[in-house]
């Protein structure tokens, strides 16, 4: 097995056939094209069937998942069918070169690249795009989610991120494979994206990094801090949407983490590299942080929320499995990539792979009657279950990239995706199938077992674990990533069929109460296994309880009250503080206690939570953090805040002349819902009340009365109305005399004038009236130049004024 599935950078290869030669044939093995993708067995390595059909699946026209896109809309291209085909396909390539299947992986590549260049030409500012207006004000180049008829249309976010990884992984994947690097692909490059691989690659990095640079670092991403960040702008922030769930940091990230591998490889912008690879370790780095430590039938686990960080905070647990999918995905793919991009450990891994198989899969279920029941949330599955837990038939593919970190539940979830035909048609799930199966066949699992993978002790106490193995060849122990202050030995470090090693750990005396995950490792010479092991701590402990959600209105306190019950016997002070990041502004929060002391039974306090008239409007999450030495845990429940006070700010119109452009009205609410606008006097609006505007259209002259004024909301109270007068002058048309001559001792020919001037589509239909013209030239006048004066007589337009322009008449003799 080479390192391709390991952490770290790999260079591919194709083996020694594509050595020989700079340039082949990719030539289609002689099967019909499959309707259905197949896994043949969830036993030994992926072969040559599996890969075929596959291939034949993507290449049939006739099957609806294996179609090329026509538009982005959805985000389809970032986790619908068309985006997870992509990586897939990319995955699958990885296998087929691991298996030696040149010609296979290169069908893989060359259908990844079709699927790539699709994507692109599908990006708003290119050939297939919509050139949609974003809510940037630009078409910027970005893949558009929203039809322009949509109420939505304008957004592009995190999901953007997954779309340009997708694409980016078919140019790791290539750049990782230098052997192809200057053969030439065999679609004739018909987008003019390069004749070789290697070309192919980094145009597909240079349209990326475009993409990167000119909208998701500018408009995303604090330089300094490397954190994902919402817009400020009142426009960003009508979508009501966030950039900071933890599924949807993922998705983006997934961006900055291909392009930091791709440099990395070339070598070419070491600075670029540090600050993308930056961005993804801060994120990445902040979901671990933010896990929550459980215990599900003895096993470490984790439970996490949907996000708790940024423009989403308070949602710590219970995430939902769907979300959770994407979250285990980013994290696998960062792991995999080495721990330049994370800080999380094998143990870390170990434990969210758990999370899958004894907390999100029922199976006790499973091992009774093979039916396969996943949770909906991650947290439903603890135990105890109420009896009626929503559960569903298959686990979501993202999650087969956990199976290097706990083997256990990818083939019940594969043999329930047969059974449920969720596989079938599906490439993204065949390809997570096949993924886990490739890896466990070449990484054994029967080097070393222990008895019991799990534990239980006090604080202090001794642990003790039974190892053996099958292997004739000594087998050397180790262990690593045990918890803080905790020490372990073994009464035999190396063993061999037949012989068997007690692994004894003892927790430190100051072990809080929970589960621990660390590392037992087997190594023969000839393979190494590592098992994660859990230590669970029974120590004196509490558990925190917060009432639940108080609604007020806005300048008046909510409350709460805080339960603290001990368990084991914990007794104490427990000191309560508000978890500040929460609050939203202008609430402060008091405790009556602010420390609980724990005798016996359980202990409570009052909160109050005093609002301003100000403090925004809405749901607010509310946490209250308990600590008791190394000991703490945090409360959470709901702030609901109505009628909060917002105002309108409307700047002064200027006066204008009639025919001016229309007018952008800018007037804007504190609480950033769209202001609504009357009008008196001659103008009209255009345009619905959103958050980038209305537009007045002036149809006359006279005095112009807007009315800004904001209804307010379920949580805000209407704004007082805000009035901006002004006076539009009217337009000036250019009453002209027409120059004319006459013979001497002819009359005086009739005197004609012109009108010029004419605005917003006027023209002289408005004008009613004769104008006066006069000369004092006669028939009998000497020779010369004679004025012809011009006045308004009894002309008149409305929305107009006249000014006067002279001419003249000339008086010749004889010829001329």
């Amino acid at each position: 097995m080479r390192n391709i599935w390991r952490r770290g950078a790999a260079i591919r290869n194709l083996g020694f056939v594509a050595l020989l030669f700079c340039t082949f044939l990719h030539i289609d093995r002689a099967f019909g094209q499959a309707t259905n993708l197949v896994v043949d067995s969830l036993q030994g390595e992926v072969d040559q069937n599996e890969i075929d059909t596959y291939i034949s699946f993507m290449n049939n026209p006739a099957n609806t998942n294996a179609t090329l896109p026509t538009n982005a809309l959805g985000d389809n291209l970032a986790f619908g069918t068309p985006g997870t085909n992509l990586e897939g396909l990319n995955y699958m390539y990885r296998i087929a070169g691991d298996l030696n299947l040149t010609t296979e992986q290169m069908q893989l590549m060359d259908l990844a690249i079709t699927w790539s260049e699709r994507f692109i030409l599908l990006r708003n500012d290119q050939a297939m795009g919509p050139h949609q207006v974003m809510w940037t004000g630009n078409v910027d180049p970005v893949w558009v989610t929203y039809a322009a008829t949509s109420s939505e249309a304008g957004y592009a976010g995190s999901e953007n991120g997954d779309t340009a990884g997708h694409i980016l992984f078919t140019a790791l994947n290539i750049l990782e494979t230098p052997s192809i690097w200057n053969q030439t692909v065999p679609d004739g490059d018909p987008n003019h994206f390069g004749t070789t691989y290697l070309q192919r690659a980094q145009t597909y990095i240079n349209m990326m990094e475009y993409t990167t640079q000119n909208y998701f670092t500018k408009y995303f991403i604090n330089p300094t801090t490397y954190q994902i960040v919402p817009p400020t702008s009142a426009v960003w922030v009508a979508f009501n949407e966030n950039m900071d769930a933890w599924n949807r940091q993922f998705l983006l990230t997934n961006d900055y983490l291909r392009l930091a591998q791709c440099h990395a490889i070339l070598g070419d912008n070491p600075t670029l590299q540090a600050f993308y690879t930056n961005i993804v370790k801060t994120s990445a780095d902040a979901f671990i942080a933010n896990a929550h430590l459980v215990t599900a039938y003895g096993q470490a686990a984790y439970d996490w929320g949907y996000g708790n960080e940024g423009d989403l905070l308070g949602q710590v647990t219970g995430e939902s499995s769907s979300h959770a999918s994407y979250d285990m995905q980013g994290l696998a793919r960062v792991f995999e990539a080495g721990p330049a991009y994370t800080s999380a450990t094998q143990s870390d891994m170990q434990r969210y792979a758990n999370t899958i198989e004894y907390v999100l899969f029922n199976f006790a279920a499973y091992n009774a009657n093979q039916t396969t029941a996943y949770y909906k949330t991650i947290d439903a599955g603890l135990p105890p279950v109420p009896a009626g837990t929503a559960t569903q038939d298959y686990l979501y593919p993202q999650f087969y990239f956990l199976t290097p970190y706990n083997t256990l539940f990818w083939s019940p979830a594969a043999y329930g995706a047969g059974v449920h035909n969720n596989y079938h048609n599906n490439p993204y799930m065949t390809a997570g199938i096949l993924y886990s199966k490739h890896w466990v066949y070449n990484h054994p699992q029967d080097l070393i077992s222990v008895a019991s993978n799990t534990q239980t002790v006090s604080a202090g106490g001794t642990a003790t674990y039974t190892v053996s193995t099958t292997s004739t060849t000594p087998v050397a122990l180790s262990v690593s990533g045990l918890p803080s202050g905790d020490t372990a030995s073994f009464d035999n470090a190396s063993i061999s069929s037949g012989t068997t090693a007690t692994l004894t750990v003892t927790a430190a005396t100051g072990s809080i109460n929970g589960s621990s995950l660390f590392t037992l490792t087997g190594s023969n010479g000839n393979g190494t296994q590592s098992l994660g092991l859990s230590i669970v701590v029974t120590a004196p402990d509490f558990t925190i309880g917060l009432s639940s959600t108080s609604t007020v209105t806005a300048g008046n306190p909510g409350s709460f009250t805080v339960t603290i019950t001990p368990l084991n016997g914990f007794t104490g002070n427990v000191t309560l503080s508000p978890d500040t990041p929460l609050l939203e502004p202008g609430t402060s929060v008091t405790f009556n206690p602010p420390v609980i002391a724990i005798s016996s039974g359980t202990g409570v306090s009052s909160v109050v939570a005093a609002t301003l008239p100000t403090t925004p409007g809405g749901e607010w999450p509310f946490g209250v953090i308990a600590t008791s030495g190394a000991t703490s845990h945090e409360g959470y429940s709901r702030l609901t805040v109505e009628a909060s006070q917002q105002t309108v700010s409307f700047p002064s119109i200027s006066n204008v002349v009639y025919g001016t452009a229309p007018i952008h009205l800018q007037a804007a609410a504190t609480s950033n819902l769209p202001v609504a606008y009357t009008v008196t006097g001659p103008a009209i609006l255009t345009g619905s009340p959103t958050l980038q505007g209305q537009t007045l259209t002036i149809t006359g002259a006279g005095v112009v009365t807007v009315t800004a004024s904001q209804a307010g909301s379920k949580y805000v109270a209407a704004a007082t109305p805000v009035v901006q007068s002004f006076t539009v002058a009217p337009a000036v048309l250019t009453l002209a005399a027409q120059n004319t001559s006459m013979l001497y001792g002819s009359p005086v020919p009739a005197l004609t004038a012109n009108i010029t001037g004419y605005v917003n589509g006027d023209t002289s239909s408005v004008v009613s009236g004769s104008p006066a013209l006069s000369t004092t030239a006669t028939s009998t006048s000497p020779l010369g130049t004679y004025p012809i004066t011009v006045s308004q007589g009894t002309l008149a337009a409305a929305n107009y004024t006249f000014t006067f322009a002279n001419g003249v008449i000339d008086i010749y003799g004889g010829r001329r």
